[in-house]
């Protein structure tokens, strides 16, 4: 998508388990993406909310990861610039500890 002179990357999970430690994103590819920002949020689906954690993760070639500083704990939103890192995607670090599900975007422009 091209918005003026902007182009946007968004990565959508729509119903992730955030009761599972397991469950990530897809990942963007940063190459192309100079001076922007890095937005995530999340939506409530189903279940509670309140202690889930998502960790913005980057790696250097889509294949290791490592945990940013950046997260979001329950719902809401989180902007940082972008940075050196070639990938990014989202990963539930910490599990509700109960049954729920969370829409979870991702996106760089």
């Amino acid at each position: 998508m091209r918005i003026g002179r902007s182009f946007i990357s968004e990565i959508q999970k729509l119903a992730a388990d955030t009761n599972n430690v397991a469950t990530v994103t897809d990942s963007i590819d940063l190459n192309s993406v100079v001076n922007g920002v890095i937005t995530f949020f999340t939506v409530a689906n189903t279940g509670a909310h309140t202690t889930h954690v998502i960790t913005l993760q980057y790696s250097p070639d889509n294949i290791n990861w490592i945990n940013g500083a950046k997260n979001l704990v329950g719902i809401g939103c989180v902007e940082v610039p972008v940075t050196a890192a070639r990938y990014i995607r989202l990963k539930v670090t910490t599990a509700e500890g109960g049954a729920s599900t969370t829409d979870i975007y991702l996106l760089s422009r």
